[in-house]
């Protein structure tokens, strides 16, 4: 079968198009990937687990303040919902930083 220039032209188009489409679901789903991959680094465990007292925190601290932060990562631990144990730890994880900050600031 001989096809007619205009055929061969509609033709080439549609092939053309055809890896478009290809390579926009392509690149769609490489982005899609990595914004997940990111979305799990940001919410991983290191942000559930930054506000613990450290071994070196405990050895510094009072048996009063260990048993305070032991009181309250047990009271965020065992609130129903994941995403309220995950506010609890945020609050406590700014809690700790800023308290880091202002001792920082008084030692130096």
């Amino acid at each position: 079968t001989t096809s007619t220039p205009a055929e061969k032209l509609h033709d080439s188009i549609r092939s053309k198009t055809r890896v478009a489409v290809t390579m926009a679901r392509a690149t769609t789903l490489v982005l899609v990937a990595a914004l997940a991959v990111l979305l799990l680094l940001a919410s991983g465990p290191a942000g559930a687990t930054a506000a613990r007292t450290s071994p070196k925190d405990v050895a510094t601290a009072s048996p009063d303040e260990v048993a305070v932060a032991a009181a309250e990562d047990h009271e965020c631990e065992m609130m129903a919902g994941e995403k309220q144990r995950d506010e609890c730890m945020a609050r406590r994880t700014l809690a700790a930083h800023t308290d880091y900050i202002y001792t920082q600031e008084k030692h130096n």
